[in-house]
């Protein structure tokens, strides 16, 4: 395929000469559809996949306007199949059929609706032609008939320069974060034809890892610096690369912690690991996503661990191993308002920390004084979670 890669401009001009308006690309966020077709569809699965932040209910065109009475903040595709069926679309939902000139008669005739080609893959001439007819519509909805991801690869890679949004038929929840992973990018978004409302709340969840949250990243002040020994530290390694400005967040009590660099500076003895933190002593606790937080001695490859970078943008990560050993240790202690916390951290240049100014700093040039990055939250924890209670560590 990638010698007749897919041509924006040949697509816009063929959708001109047929009288089809271009529409300018869509922000891409990830589109979960909920496939509610069938009439007996129990009324607990639609609420599950409304409660759970599905954008989309995939409905037949016929039931357009009882789901509009129970819609609220969840979007509608109407199923098409004939022209009495547009009777039932209105501004901002979506057509969605596997015709693709029904499809384009919708976009030349209906400002607002947009359109979804849904095809079927099932050798090379099918996969070559759901890229070229699919560039013409807003969503590209494929069925794989292998159970390969090779051809979602394929046509995600082909249509990556256009505005259409390529979104994969699963039946569970698993297939769709897998399918996410393809290429990079990944898909879209999914369309899940399932019974089963478990799969609904799982993918649900799933979504809710996957949104990057915003931690209030302070600047502290270093306070004290002791070389204590020797002790075990643990390097976090994971399935991700990290950029220069991400790292993880590292501290002894549930009060807050540092920001520990990832190894994607230029050191003079040794080659880069952007997949690493040297985060620390294993007593220390670790920030993860849902509000947690682990013990490094807790981790073990498949954890989730938040990376977080120095303005506090924090993404979900995958530990694929933990690496530790009996290392010289250093206390950094900082106090951030009324707040005290401390790092122990290996005593070694080649470990940093950020500080106040997003700049990597080696751990044993600290001063008393010298500005730090920290992160502060309401202590108390309890198997990781937080919990409402008087608590005192030092």
């Amino acid at each position: 395929m990638g010698d007749d890669r897919v041509s924006v401009a040949n697509v816009h001009e063929e959708l001109d000469r047929r009288g089809v308006p271009v529409r300018a690309p869509a922000l891409r966020t990830r589109k979960y559809w909920f496939d509610a077709r069938e009439s007996s569809i129990p009324q607990k699965l639609l609420q599950a996949a409304q409660h759970q932040g599905f954008t989309h209910w995939l409905i037949q065109a016929s039931a357009a306007k009882d789901f509009r009475q129970r819609s609220l903040g969840i979007g509608l595709a109407l199923a098409v199949q004939q022209q009495e069926d547009l009777q039932h679309l209105s501004e901002g939902d979506v057509a969605f059929s596997d015709q693709h000139d029904l499809l384009l008669d919708i976009r030349a005739q209906r400002e607002g609706v947009l359109t979804a080609l849904f095809y079927t893959i099932h050798d090379a001439d099918t996969l070559e032609e759901s890229s070229r007819l699919g560039a013409s519509h807003d969503f590209l909805i494929v069925d794989l008939i292998d159970e390969t991801n090779i051809p979602l690869e394929l046509v995600v890679a082909e249509l990556q320069d256009s505005p259409t949004q390529v979104l994969k038929l699963v039946e569970t929840a698993e297939a769709a974060e897998v399918s996410y992973g393809v290429v990079e990018h990944g898909a879209d978004g999914s369309l899940l034809r399932t019974q089963d409302i478990e799969e609904i709340i799982a993918l649900g969840e799933s979504q809710q890892k996957r949104m990057t949250a915003q931690l209030d990243i302070q600047v502290g002040e270093i306070t004290r610096i002791e070389h204590i020994g020797m002790g075990h530290r643990a390097c976090i390694d994971v399935t991700s690369l990290m950029t220069r400005e991400e790292g993880m967040l590292v501290g002894s009590t549930s009060s807050g912690g540092l920001l520990a660099c990832s190894e994607t500076h230029p050191l003079p003895y040794m080659d880069l690991r952007p997949f690493r933190v040297n985060a620390g002593a294993i007593h220390s606790y670790v920030w993860c996503p849902n509000n947690k937080t682990h013990y490094l001695s807790e981790l073990k490859a498949g954890s989730k661990v938040f990376c977080v970078n120095v303005n506090g943008a924090a993404r979900e990560v995958t530990v694929g191993r933990i690496k530790t050993e009996v290392r010289p240790l250093l206390l950094l202690e900082a106090k951030c308002g009324d707040v005290v916390v401390n790092a122990i951290v290996q005593d070694d240049w080649h470990v940093r920390v950020y500080g106040g100014d997003g700049e990597p700093v080696s751990v044993t040039t600290f001063q008393p004084g010298d500005p730090v990055l920290c992160y502060i939250t309401k202590p108390g924890r309890h198997v990781g979670l937080p919990v409402d209670e008087q608590i005192i560590e030092r």
